[in-house]
């Protein structure tokens, strides 16, 4: 039996990941309160390698709280074999945080705090218990078929308890106001805080905690295999100490002093289980499925300020363009740089952002395809026909400098997005340009 407490003797996203690939297991059930894509899109691949191996995945996941985010159920859907929803309308919330990996010969029972979010699962301070359950101590094995039982009651709690089949569901869930979209529930959360009076800092950062790198199809290399897991019940009984893992990601960068103008006029810390996010006004766009997105070099700013931060111009009234997000230098016109984009749960790789000479602007074309040869074009024309991404808000959240998660919500989601962004710009040089914002 072994107590971890994160991140100081690890990470429970890194334990889960090294256990899946471990070959000792031929079930994950997974029992979480939240669920947001920030944790789900760092461990879906263990899950498809766990998957096509012949292994199951059950998920049982709350949507108290706006907890759990529509495209962390559209994720999880295409990633496990059965996901299932508890909720009660009289206020109770779910509130359980449990991993159960179960094989043949052994079977390991992980209880505590850890969410099913990047926070929960790699940089929150959180502890859990690794409880081994092996066939030869009874009390161990009554552990695992009391938690069988458990598993059981969720699913006879009649309306309070719903299987996902099909993602019209999800959308169902979505349109009733179960669930946000991430970037509309971060926004709405912003808003709704009341700005903290200036103050002096009486405390620290706290401990570093980094998040995994994600390999994105256009980085995988042919036949390559993932790293050898450790031993999964070793690992789980040996002795605590071990070092954090360490992840591609750096501590976020210094916040620079807020500027005149509001309370989103710097950008937020501590915001790892987020990651940054920018959104951008659609109109018209572009390209024979309308799916090229002007990115500007420059952008003329409205709100906030981007001195001290990656978006700084030389010139005080401008920040540079959108291009910057997706790590790119806007003077670098000769820059040609692919994506993957997930949308609805997919990646799609091959997305391109380059500088486009007939317009002297920066593009990004989305046109990416998955791993079956699918387009995302064709995937947005199915969700809601020609033009769908035209008079729209596109949002991307960075993954990794060459992964993305993008959402589509509504224009009258803009007046919110503007508020709760500490940086409103115009795509362009004019207040005539198209929105953009940067969460």
């Amino acid at each position: 039996m072994e107590l971890l407490h994160q991140p100081f003797d690890g990470q429970l996203g890194n334990r889960l990941i090294d256990l899946l690939d471990s070959r000792d297991f031929e079930t994950l059930n997974v029992i979480v309160a939240f669920a947001k894509n920030s944790g789900v899109l760092r461990i879906k691949d263990a899950f498809e390698r766990f998957r096509n191996r012949g292994g199951t995945i059950n998920v049982y996941v709350g949507i108290d709280l706006t907890g759990t985010s529509y495209e962390a159920l559209t994720t999880l859907l295409v990633h496990v074999d059965s996901l299932n929803i508890v909720h009660a309308e009289n206020g109770q919330t779910f509130h359980t945080k449990i991993y159960n990996l179960v094989g043949g010969q052994e079977s390991l029972i992980i209880v505590g705090s850890n969410n099913l979010t990047a926070g929960g699962l790699w940089t929150n301070v959180e502890t859990s218990t690794l409880i081994p359950i092996r066939p030869s101590v009874p009390r161990e094995v009554d552990m695992q078929r009391r938690l069988d039982q458990h598993m059981n009651t969720l699913a006879t709690l009649g309306a309070s308890f719903k299987q996902i089949h099909d993602q019209a569901q999800i959308d169902e869930l979505l349109n009733q106001g179960y669930l946000l979209k991430e970037v509309a529930g971060r926004a709405r959360r912003l808003n709704s805080t009341t700005t903290a009076p200036s103050r002096s800092r009486l405390f620290g950062n706290g401990v570093p905690a980094h998040l995994p790198t994600v390999t994105t199809p256009a980085q995988a290399q042919p036949g390559a295999q993932p790293a050898a897991a450790t031993a999964a019940l070793g690992a789980a009984s040996s002795a605590p100490g071990a070092a954090p893992s360490a992840g591609a990601h750096s501590p976020m960068p210094s916040t620079p002093s807020p500027a005149p103008g509001g309370p989103a006029s710097s950008p937020p810390s501590g915001a790892q289980d987020k990651g940054e996010t920018i959104w951008f006004e659609t109109r018209a766009m572009t390209g024979g499925s309308r799916n090229i997105l002007d990115l500007s070099r420059k952008s003329l700013v409205a709100s906030g300020n981007p001195v001290g931060t990656a978006y700084e111009h030389q010139d005080r009234d401008f920040m540079l363009g959108g291009v910057e997000f997706f790590d790119v230098d806007p003077a670098d016109i000769a820059a040609v740089k692919p994506i993957t984009i997930n949308f609805d749960g997919i990646d799609y790789a091959g997305n391109t952002i380059l500088f486009g000479r007939s317009n002297g602007t920066w593009r990004l074309q989305i046109r990416g395809v998955d791993d079956a040869g699918n387009k995302i074009t064709e995937r947005v024309k199915a969700i809601g026909g020609e033009g769908y991404l035209t008079h729209k808000i596109l949002t991307f959240t960075k993954v990794e400098s060459d992964y993305y998660s993008m959402s589509v919500l509504p224009m009258s989601q803009l007046d919110s997005l503007k508020s709760a962004s500490w940086l409103v710009a115009y795509n362009g040089s004019t207040v005539h340009s198209r929105w953009l914002g940067v969460l």
